[in-house]
Order: C-alpha cells, then sequence, then structure tokens
C-alpha cells in the first residue's frame, strides 16, 4: 500500500511541481496529529522494509540533485515521523552524492513498538513481518 499524491502539472515544469509537493509536507508538518500519523504511515507502508542487519524498519529516501535541498527535505520528513513516534527516533542514513544507494531514513528498534502502537501500518504483511522481528529481538 502506501500513498500517492497526484498533483495536476498542466503547464508548469518540474521545479514548480516539487515546490507544490513541498508546500504540501510544510502543511503536514503543523496539521493535526491524525493527519502526520497517516502521512508516515503511508512513507513507510508502501516501501519500507525491515534491516536485519541494524533491526531497524527503513524505507528509502531518493535523493536529487540540489545536496542542500536534499538535507533541507529530509530533516522536514524526520521530524514530522519524530512528531508522532517520538524525539530521536529516526535515523537517516544520508550517503555520499555519488553513492549507488538511495538515502534511507530507519525507525530505531527501541521505537518500533511506539511505531506500531500509536501509527501502525496499512499492510496486514508487513505488519505481521515487524511484529515477528521485534518477538526475535525480545522486544
Amino acid at each position: 500500500m502506501g500513498f500517492t499524491c497526484l498533483i495536476e502539472t498542466t503547464g508548469v515544469g518540474i521545479h514548480t511541481t516539487e515546490e507544490i509537493l513541498r508546500n504540501r509536507v510544510l502543511e503536514i508538518e503543523t496539521a493535526n496529529i491524525d493527519i502526520r500519523k497517516a502521512f508516515v504511515r503511508g512513507c513507510f507502508d508502501g516501501r519500507g522494509s525491515w534491516d536485519s542487519t541494524l533491526h531497524m524498519f527503513s524505507v528509502d529516501i531518493d535523493r536529487k540533485a540540489d545536496e542542500k535541498e536534499d538535507r533541507v527535505d529530509q530533516f522536514l520528513l524526520r521530524r514530522i515521523c519524530e512528531s508522532v513516534i517520538g524525539k530521536d527516533s529516526i535515523q537517516l542514513n544520508q550517503r555520499e552524492k555519488d553513492h549507488k544507494k538511495n538515502d534511507q531514513m530507519r525507525i530505531r528498534k527501541n521505537f518500533l513498538n511506539s511505531f506500531l502502537t500509536h501509527v501502525g501500518l496499512y499492510s496486514m504483511a508487513r505488519t505481521h513481518i515487524l511484529e515477528q522481528h521485534l518477538m526475535e529481538l525480545g522486544l
């Protein structure tokens, strides 16, 4: 599952589209808790995966050409996530610009129960996988 944001792009370029999307995310940052929870659930539900080495639930974050702008957007996402999961619950894995893999946003393992309890996932299969890993870790 996850979420999809449709933006009318008729007559506008990619920079305008990115600006519209960034403005919507800024609105989400100050929205009520239910909207922020739904946003966070959507971020992790669709493409979230278990990192078996670090024991964290992670999602890839696409990089932009502008590295400074990229970091600002990642910190915005982290602030929104931490506002519903808990302070210091998110680890950003920011790789070098020429690295083959995308950056990642990860939920630290000691916050995974809080994430499942207060935010949750739409996908029953992904929820089951996460619960299984938590049981294995004794959390």
